[in-house]
């Protein structure tokens, strides 16, 4: 199965691809010259298929969050990202070499409602996604509003990056 994260930005009225977005560089620096203020979604995607609808929150922090789980979920332990506008969360379950990814309505680790079922996943290959991710972003930061690439959001997300990738270089070393 293959497993892909694309990313979404919320851009005037609409959600719009960051490839999509990343066509138009005039947009591209209006929207990342404030990070902070940024608000998107990560889309999950199974051989090529959207696992959900879009759900925006503020888009560094739901990338910092999620990446800071990587190690965690490496190391075995069941980790959630809460969105911060909404009851929504994703929820990883590590499980030997695999990954159970899902996205669901509740408050804490309590499911009240999945959005997305529980999907198996190799666990590396969850993680090559999520550092491929954030790294396309943050590419597009440098592209297109180089400025933002100092800025306190970008920063950190910069750092725990660093940190997931050697995590998961340590994870394949160890196997």
């Amino acid at each position: 199965m293959k497993f892909t994260l694309e990313v979404f930005i919320s851009h005037g009225d609409k959600n719009v691809g960051l490839a999509e977005l990343a066509k138009d560089k005039a947009s591209c620096k209006a929207v990342f010259s404030k990070p902070e203020e940024v608000e998107g979604a990560l889309i999950p995607y199974t051989n090529g298929k959207a696992g959900m609808e879009v759900f925006c929150d503020p888009l560094f922090a739901l990338l910092e969050q999620w990446i800071l789980k990587l190690p965690w979920c490496l190391g075995g332990d069941t980790e959630t990202v809460f969105l911060k506008n909404s009851e929504h969360a994703f929820g990883f379950e590590p499980m030997s070499e695999s990954l159970q990814l899902s996205f669901y309505v509740g408050q804490g680790n309590e499911v009240d409602e999945y959005i997305l079922e529980p999907v198996p996943i190799m666990l590396d290959s969850f993680c090559d996604a999520s550092i491929a991710a954030v790294k396309k972003v943050l590419a597009v930061v440098q592209d297109t509003a180089p400025e933002a690439m100092t800025s306190p959001d970008v920063k950190t997300l910069q750092d725990a990056t660093k940190e997931a990738e050697r995590a998961l270089r340590e994870y394949r070393h160890s196997r």
